[in-house]
């Protein structure tokens, strides 16, 4: 009996447990800076509406900052069970936005309207967004949907509060000059070429030149950014997966190339419309399973090999990416207190660099994330917590 009691209670502990994962619908090293509701700053709403008796009735709004966030409101006094569901998403405010998936209780939509892959992005919280700044969307849900719960991922970003990524990191808050990092490339150290075409197919199965992880502190998914350097007798070509950028922003991303050379370090800029040095692509790689931005620059040589003077062969670079993904900073160096806010820091870099930490994180191959790991890190310690009652209470029947 006694022993029947002890089941019962691990199994109330480990079912208690289990709560605690849900909330970790994104990988913790991908998305771990996401303040409590309570601080929620929010940049805009999205109105929900529901298709009732031939009209649009107005059910309700759910406010979002710049981080992915899941909202709920309860539609049951809108909907019938015998008919399909049909919402009507109307965005507002904030300065760009976007929603990474819609449910109703736990069912994804049947039909999307007006929205490319619309089906496929919105069934799924992984980062694979559509953007609805200003506009409006419409999602219908099969009619045997029980739960009538709408569940909205989204969020509405107020842009420009963060800096770029720059690389060599021990560039980042700094501005990249004769005094920054660089690396070394040696000329013919990787020969080819590049369509630039915005897509990065010549470089897929290549080891990159550079490989740092993205610590983004705009709302955006932390990640690794890649590049790729090669030559051929004309040009030098580079390729950047920039990862942590899964918003389309038109011209207000970019990535930059810079070269050191004996006259001043020289800037290349592609974004979609700045194209004179390369193009800017939204694509999906083998690196994420969203689509995002990449970077593809075809530099010719002469812009460089000119100025290089006797020492043409090594050819020192830098490199930034900017989304509106971006870096900010941390109080103490630290990940596990507040991202500050970067909103008065705009394009203007700080005084005191040292005073943040360019990547305070562990690097992420040494951290098991929630979705992965969670349920058996929970029964496992929930079972620990078990077994202690159980000889707590054995010593105390004893």
């Amino acid at each position: 009996m006694r022993r029947g009691k002890h089941v019962i209670s691990f199994i109330a502990l480990v079912s208690l447990l289990f709560p605690a994962v849900a909330w970790a619908s994104y990988p913790l090293i991908q998305y771990p800076h996401v303040p409590a509701i309570e601080k929620m700053r929010p940049n805009g709403d999205y109105g929900i509406y529901v298709m009732k008796e031939g009209k649009w009735q107005e059910a309700g709004k759910l406010v979002f900052d710049e981080f992915y966030r899941e909202r709920q409101i309860d539609l049951s006094s809108y909907l019938t069970g015998d008919k399909k569901a049909r919402i009507r998403l109307v965005q507002h405010g904030g300065e760009a936005a976007h929603i990474d998936s819609v449910f109703l209780g736990n069912e994804g939509p049947a039909e999307v309207k007006s929205v490319e892959d619309g089906i496929k992005k919105l069934s799924k919280k992984d980062f694979d967004v559509i953007d609805v700044f200003d506009r409006s969307i419409e999602v219908t849900f099969n009619k045997d949907a029980k739960d009538k719960t709408l569940k909205l991922t989204a969020r509405v970003e107020d842009v420009n509060r963060g800096l770029p990524f720059q690389f060599p990191v021990a560039n980042t808050y700094r501005k990249i000059d004769a005094s920054a990092d660089f690396y070394s490339y040696n000329l013919n150290t990787t020969e080819g070429n590049l369509t630039i075409d915005g897509r990065l197919d010549e470089v897929t199965d290549k080891s990159p030149f550079f490989k740092e992880y993205s610590l983004a502190g705009t709302g955006h998914p932390s990640g690794f950014t890649y590049g790729w350097v090669r030559n051929d007798d004309k040009n030098l070509y580079v390729s950047i997966d920039f990862t942590p950028d899964d918003t389309m922003d038109g011209y207000k991303d970019y990535s930059k190339v810079y070269i050191e050379t004996v006259d001043g370090v020289k800037e290349f800029k592609v974004s979609v419309a700045e194209t004179k040095w390369g193009k800017a692509g939204f694509t999906y790689t083998d690196k994420v399973g969203y689509q995002h931005k990449v970077y593809e620059f075809k530099i010719p040589l002469k812009e460089i090999m000119d100025v290089q003077k006797g020492h043409s062969e090594k050819i020192l670079l830098a490199f930034s990416a900017y989304g509106t993904a971006g870096v900010c900073c941390f109080r103490n160096g630290s990940c596990n207190t507040d991202i500050l806010n970067c909103e008065n820091q705009g394009a203007v870099y700080l005084p005191d660099p040292t005073s943040c930490n360019p990547n305070p994180c562990p690097q992420p191959s040494a951290v098991p994330t929630m979705t992965q790991w969670g349920a058996l890190i929970f029964v496992v310690f929930g079972g620990l917590l078990a077994v202690f009652y159980m000889r707590r209470q054995t010593k105390k029947n004893n």
